[in-house]
């Protein structure tokens, strides 16, 4: 007998714990931040403080990797924009570094139809007029590109094209 008044008690003791609990973790839940115990608002300011520093060590960081990229020594070859001022980031896509020979060996292979390759073939094209230096290129590889068949060059490729196919015929005639 006093084994179950013994045991009863401990249920009732048990339960008395466990519904005890509940109502604290319900009203916990209900609190406003003023109402919350001290040390769990210092909690939060700290992990906000934290997450802050995070935030703004990124930020440094990357501002301070852009600042180490434009710091580095560019390459100048004396181009220059159409206000006259040096810029020395604008290389006109880099071409500048290209030798002439890689310009016409690849002005020079105008079987691909792809589009990377018609578009490399045009800018290389270009540069070759630009430097004047198209009279490199081969007859017959101009002549592909005068007659522009499937019509992958512009107007300007093809005009300069036959006006370096004239020159030469000009020149070859008398």
């Amino acid at each position: 007998m006093l084994v179950l008044v013994v045991l009863a008690s401990l249920v009732w003791v048990g339960g008395l714990i466990k519904t005890r609990t509940k109502r604290v973790k319900d009203r916990q839940q209900y609190y406003t931040a003023a109402r919350r115990p001290a040390a769990s608002r210092v909690r939060r300011a700290a992990k906000a403080l934290f997450e802050l520093k995070a935030k703004c060590a990124d930020i440094f960081l990357k501002v301070a990797q852009r600042k180490a990229a434009v710091e580095e020594p560019t390459f100048d070859f004396g181009s220059r924009n159409t206000a006259g001022r040096e810029n020395p980031k604008d290389l006109a896509g880099g071409m500048e570094m290209l030798e002439s020979d890689f310009l016409v060996s690849i002005v020079e292979r105008t079987q691909g139809d792809d589009k990377n390759d018609v578009m490399l073939q045009k800018l290389s094209f270009n540069e070759l007029v630009r430097r004047g230096e198209l009279k490199a290129a081969d007859s017959k590889s101009l002549k592909a590109y005068a007659i522009n068949q499937g019509s992958l060059y512009d107007k300007r490729i093809q005009c300069e094209a036959l006006k370096e196919l004239a020159e030469r015929t000009r020149l070859r005639s008398g």
